[in-house]
């Protein structure tokens, strides 16, 4: 089975199978190379909901990780 077909066979499921579908893939990856906590991941939304120049572009972002990439 392709891609495409397991994708278009995927979307017709309800949410919850396809959350849980998702999560499942995820999890085969193996694990990450860091973590970040719920509470981290909180703060830094608030940081940035009260401050949105500590955002970064997207060119910024890709920018960023090419350098260190080399």
């Amino acid at each position: 089975m392709k891609v495409e077909e397991v994708m278009e066979e995927a979307a017709k499921l309800p949410e919850k199978q396809r959350a849980s579908i998702a999560s499942q893939l995820l999890h085969s990856l193996g694990s990450t190379h860091y973590w970040v906590s719920d509470e981290e991941v909180e703060r830094r939304i608030a940081e940035a909901e009260s401050d949105p120049s500590v955002m970064l572009t997207m060119e910024e972002f890709t920018s960023g990780i090419q350098r260190s990439g080399s």
